[in-house]
């Protein structure tokens, strides 16, 4: 048969576009020529994001920006790269190309639908870019969100707390079951309400709306998803122009990434993740990776790599977390989407006032 007459796809109106752009240029409190000197690489790994990041990032001032020319523009085949997705080996290896040889001070990575953000950084130790993980970027992220709060009297012992008290909610950050401990860490440490929720954004803005006492800085999970402000959904292209701004306010300070992550890791310990997957073949899996986790569940280990488990906890029926004596943390769960045990490795390693953060990873 013949195929059908072409379905050309509504697109949004001008005024929705303008109003997004209007809001995510409001994240960074408007625009700022002063930002044209920040020079940044992107990739919309062959999605839709290309237009619409360039056009809020130079809106805000970034127009120092350039784009991987084969994936500025949709392309279903996504011919350039192994698989669509940042956090993937080699999709990115393009990107890190272009902001090498633009000497780019961030390197930004949308997945092919925009709602996910990867970040990579210049790393000193290398002298090339190092992707950051999700965990590092949400940690980059609640830091510096809550530096500005604080600087602007919005968070409890702040200079200016005194004259704004009672004027403003308290702070939330949310990140998943999954994701590492680190912004718990954080969140303690700067006095603001703390959650934790199943994956999915379904659940990781529901604090938020549940209890309207609070006021959502950041809500984010490890694969590289982050709802900046009072966003409730993930948005790769707001996320970065967070971090754009972020970075630049660190490197005015003469600070950079990575001293921001030094100074986490001295304060809280270097927070270290390594997640794998076991995958399930044959017929039959979906009945057998059921059985595997209830297996699991029931019998749990006692200790792992020799370190002794302390406390154990089920977040789900099909989710265990296991929480060793020395402060590291197992998480097993089956995929909800393919046919694997997932499991989330996290070691949580002191940094010496003297040390990078990169010890703790050694």
């Amino acid at each position: 048969n013949p195929p059908g007459p072409l379905v050309v796809p509504t697109l949004a109106d001008e005024q929705l576009t303008a109003e997004y752009v209007e809001m995510v240029v409001g994240l960074v409190g408007g625009p700022d020529p002063q930002r044209s000197d920040f020079r940044i690489a992107a990739t919309a790994m062959h999605g839709v994001g290309a237009k619409l990041l360039r056009r809020c990032l130079s809106e805000a001032g970034f127009t120092s920006l350039s784009f991987v020319p084969s994936q500025e523009h949709p392309d279903p085949d996504f011919p350039t790269i192994p698989f669509p997705n940042p956090e993937e080996a080699g999709a990115t290896d393009l990107l890190v190309a272009l902001a090498t040889e633009t000497q780019a001070e961030i390197a930004l990575a949308t997945d092919p639908d925009a709602d996910r953000l990867a970040v990579a950084i210049p790393d000193p130790h290398s002298g090339g870019f190092r992707l950051l993980t999700g965990d590092e970027l949400g940690a980059l992220l609640a830091t510096g969100l809550l530096e500005r709060r604080a600087g602007e009297g919005l968070l409890e012992g702040s200079a200016a707390s005194d004259a704004t008290a009672g004027s403003a909610r308290r702070p939330l950050l949310v990140t998943t079951v999954v994701s590492s401990q680190l912004l718990h860490r954080i969140a303690e440490a700067a006095g603001t309400a703390f959650e934790e929720t199943l994956t999915g954004f379904k659940w990781l803005c529901r604090p938020g709306f549940e209890h309207p006492e609070y006021e959502q800085v950041l809500a984010y999970e490890e694969s590289i998803g982050y709802a900046v402000g009072g966003l409730c959904d993930k948005d790769g292209i707001a996320a970065a122009a967070v971090v754009c701004d972020l970075v630049r306010s660190w490197r005015a300070q003469g600070r950079s990434c990575h001293d921001v992550l030094d100074g986490i890791a001295r304060q809280h310990g270097a927070h270290v993740t390594n997640n794998f997957s076991l995958r399930v073949s044959g017929v039959g899996w979906a009945e057998r990776l059921q059985k595997l986790t209830k297996e699991l569940i029931a019998n749990p280990p006692k200790e792992i790599a020799g370190i002794a488990v302390g406390r154990i906890d089920q977040p789900a029926a099909d989710v265990i977390r296991l929480f060793l004596v020395n402060g590291d943390r197992v998480v097993i769960r089956p995929s909800g989407t393919e046919p694997k045990l997932k499991c989330y490795c996290e070691a949580v390693e002191p940094i010496a006032a003297n040390e990078s953060a990169q010890a703790g990873v050694a």
